[in-house]
């Protein structure tokens, strides 16, 4: 059956918890060699527990690939009952099948059992069999009699096995959900990039087309100012144009894409129009949403400035550790004060709203509020 997920770490998990249950009767017996002069190395019982330890594993092996899919994958309990009660059904036959000759190697003396007595079949005194044979004894490492309570013995191997399948569901049921888990995070991200780029997408069209209409309004005015801002506005699209593929850009650069931007912007105005600045000296260079603060900016231009009156902005970046504060304000043109927030922000800045949810979730609060001669925006960012 084809695996459906990376199955490496768990193959991983597998192969050393199977290492440890073969070389534990070996560690066992070595173990006990050291700490019992009358012990020796008995491999013959060795063996025989090995084989045991590998019917269980061919057990496993046949469950593992074959039985438990049916559950983790596709649900079937109907079928992977009565399979996994004939492969039960099997090991026993097989285990039952070889415990005669089990029983006869374990009632044949060992060449290191035998050099524990002499002719007579009286124990050695511990001295003359360490010349007899070099190694030292283990003692019985499993019973050598004729085995009591067969009974017991096919319950306890039952529940063993029983035991073994169960671990082994469990265990590739939680690799799975690890598994599921990471791809589900995977395509949350696919899809979170693909609404930010949609998003980003409706911004920067919107963004050109109002600074076209600015320029367009310089063209008869003062043909040299639209020369002028069409070489700002070159500047601008190849500041977007290089990072097109990235939500993401660093503050510092961030920071000069806005100063070139109310640069732009104070080609056309007369000096009716009062703009404020404070940016920080030597910004860190810590990663920031791309034009979201500049569209706050765009936004005051767009809605803020009268000819009739004295219009006034204000535009802040300020620092305090890891924290970005951003406020933009400007009066309000007598023409918009019946307007909403929302009809004055339009679509780019609804857009916004969704790409601070987006990326920032709750590591940002925005506040704005518009008055009847005032409209000021207030972000507070975390910054990375």
């Amino acid at each position: 059956m084809e695996n459906k997920y990376n199955s490496k770490q768990e193959n991983i998990v597998y192969i050393g918890l199977w290492s440890i249950i073969f070389l534990s009767p070996i560690v066992t017996v070595y173990l006990k060699t050291m700490y019992d002069a009358n012990a020796f190395f008995d491999w013959q019982a060795i063996l025989n527990v090995q084989k045991i330890f590998f019917f269980y594993f061919c057990a496993f092996l046949i469950h593992n690939y074959l039985l438990a899919p049916l559950i983790i994958y596709k649900r079937n309990f109907r079928a992977y009952i009565p399979l996994a009660l004939l492969l039960i059904a099997a090991f026993f036959v097989l285990l039952i099948a070889t415990r005669p000759k089990m029983l006869k190697d374990m009632h044949e003396p060992f060449p290191n059992e035998m050099a524990m007595h002499d002719k007579g079949g009286k124990h050695k005194d511990p001295k003359e069999r360490k010349r007899t044979h070099g190694h030292k004894g283990s003692g019985d490492f499993m019973d050598k009699g004729k085995p009591k309570g067969l009974g017991l013995l096919e319950i306890t191997n039952s529940m063993t096995l029983l035991f073994l399948f169960g671990m082994n569901i469990g265990a590739k049921a939680y690799f799975k959900s690890a598994d599921d888990r990471e791809k589900l995070e995977k395509l949350e991200k696919q899809n979170l990039q693909q609404r930010l780029d949609y998003l980003k997408g409706q911004i920067n069209p919107h963004f050109f087309m109002n600074t076209l209409n600015n320029i367009h309004a310089l063209v008869d005015i003062d043909p040299e100012k639209a020369k002028t801002s069409i070489v700002e506005l070159s500047k601008l699209m190849r500041m977007i144009l290089y990072d097109s593929d990235k939500q993401m850009t660093s503050l510092p650069q961030e920071i000069e894409f806005i100063k070139n931007y109310i640069r732009l912007m104070r080609l056309r105005f007369t000096d009716n129009v009062t703009i404020h600045t404070e940016f920080p000296n030597n910004p860190p260079h810590k990663d920031i949403a791309q034009m979201v603060l500049v569209t706050f900016i765009e936004n005051a231009f767009k809605h803020g400035i009268s000819y009739m009156q004295p219009t006034i902005i204000d535009i802040a970046i300020r620092l305090h550790g890891n924290k970005l504060l951003f406020t933009c304000a400007n009066t309000v043109r007598p023409a918009d004060k019946n307007n909403s927030n929302e009809k004055k922000g339009g679509l780019g800045l609804a857009n916004v709203k969704k790409r601070l949810d987006l990326i920032y979730g709750n590591e940002y609060k925005l506040d704005i509020k518009g008055q009847s001669t005032r409209y000021k925006v207030r972000l507070l960012l975390t910054l990375n």
